[in-house]
């Protein structure tokens, strides 16, 4: 008879996991997660086995005020390590395609670089309180724990894995995003309280078990989608009372994950928030744009025109007369300054163009007619030729003509 070490159920001679909570029994000698000969077959039960304690723990407010300067050094050697598990995820792409599987020493480089990466995830996401250190073998101290099957892969899903993971890493990115706003939800409620509300660390403990699983699959250490279990495990019968076998002073770490209600809702608010944003360009488009062309469009529009009809009106071009001398102390701007103010002008008008709702066509041809005359007055300036200085001028004159209808037809318009 044996027990887990986890929840200190009862197990068989021959489990390789607790039937109760899901924990890889490291005192049985049966389906190592990571074997050093005869990897195991069948790819289809190969297991990526997370924990993490399933109470909030208790934060320090201090350390949680100034965690993102704590994570720098964190952050620096994951970089690190990222870049050698970069050219080890090719080598083991390579090595799955011709023998069907990661050899040893990939597969156990890859998982430790992924158990350091959980742990600093987990740390960051205020899942964990303590420092997690930056060894990246398990250590019986470990706020988390992470054990995977080692397991023959298809060479098929191999080759194609990019393609096979983009549903799984879509819904990655969209909890990444949703994840943001809980993330500083929870910051604020440590600092203030030192300790983050139960449901909020649910939901966030279940984003962080799936995104484990999905760099699990996306690094080529197991053949299983991280689907499975998406929205928690199921609720774990009563185990029975902790032995011996239980090491001291070890974090009791819940390889299954079960939600309250309010956890539920949040996990699915935070997934619909994350595909929210991901779209919101086009969706908060028309609504904002409405707001602020009907707040501002119109004495906007006004006052960019003023501006540039006062800029042409005191350039000279070549083979005209001052038209302004008194209005405005002469023509006193040549092609390059009259270019230069036009451009600023562009510029303003560019970058309201996403908010003009009404008269949007009217806009877009005024803005043209705009930036035709900045092109000549540029032209203007760096031509030496006299000839090509008429023939420009001839152009500014046509467009500088064409702006004045060009703005009472956008005036109309909006």
């Amino acid at each position: 008879m044996a027990f887990c070490t986890n929840c200190g159920a009862a197990s068989g001679s021959l489990q390789g996991y607790c039937a109760v909570c899901g924990h890889q029994l490291s005192s049985l000698p049966a389906a190592p997660p990571l074997s050093a000969g005869e990897v195991m077959r069948g790819g289809g039960s190969a297991r990526v086995v997370v924990g993490l304690a399933h109470k909030a723990p208790r934060q320090s407010r201090v350390k949680v005020l100034v965690r993102g300067f704590i994570l720098v050094p964190l952050a620096l050697w994951y970089f690190v390590l990222s870049i050698a598990s970069f050219f080890m995820i090719l080598a083991a792409w390579f090595s799955s395609l011709v023998l069907g599987r990661n050899p040893d020493g990939i597969q156990h480089f890859l998982t430790d670089v992924l158990r350091y990466q959980s742990k600093v995830s987990a740390y960051g996401a205020l899942l964990t309180a303590r420092w997690p250190g930056m060894n990246l073998a398990a250590q019986s101290r470990d706020q988390i724990s992470l054990e995977i099957d080692h397991v023959r892969l298809n060479r098929a899903a191999v080759l194609f894995r990019l393609i096979l993971a983009v549903p799984a890493l879509v819904v990655s990115s969209l909890l990444g995003v949703g994840s943001s706003l809980m993330t500083f939800v929870m910051w604020c409620c440590a600092v203030v309280t030192g300790r983050v509300p139960q449901a909020l660390h649910e939901a966030r403990g279940l984003i962080w078990r799936y995104t484990t699983r999905t760099s699990a699959y996306v690094a080529l250490l197991t053949p299983t989608q991280p689907f499975d279990g998406f929205f928690g495990d199921p609720a774990a019968e009563t185990p029975s009372p902790p032995t011996a076998l239980s090491t001291p002073g070890s974090p009791v770490l819940s390889t299954t994950w079960t939600l309250s209600t309010a956890a539920r809702v949040l996990f699915i608010l935070c997934l619909i928030l994350g595909a929210y944003f991901q779209v919101q360009p086009s969706l908060l488009r028309w609504p904002t744009a409405q707001v602020i062309d009907r707040a501002a469009g119109r004495v906007f529009v006004d006052s960019m025109n003023a501006t540039l009809v006062d800029d042409l009106s005191r350039y000279q071009a070549p083979g005209t007369t001052c038209v302004t001398p008194a209005l405005s102390g002469g023509c006193d701007l040549d092609a390059s300054s009259a270019a230069r103010d036009v451009q600023v002008i562009v510029t303003s008008l560019r970058t309201f163009q996403p908010f003009a709702v009404r008269g949007r066509n009217e806009y877009g041809v005024y803005l043209a007619d705009v930036e035709r005359l900045e092109l000549t007055l540029t032209q203007l300036a760096n031509s030496p030729s006299p000839a090509q200085q008429e023939l420009l001028a001839r152009n500014y004159g046509a467009e500088d003509g064409e702006l004045s209808s060009l703005f009472h037809a956008l005036r109309q318009a909006i």
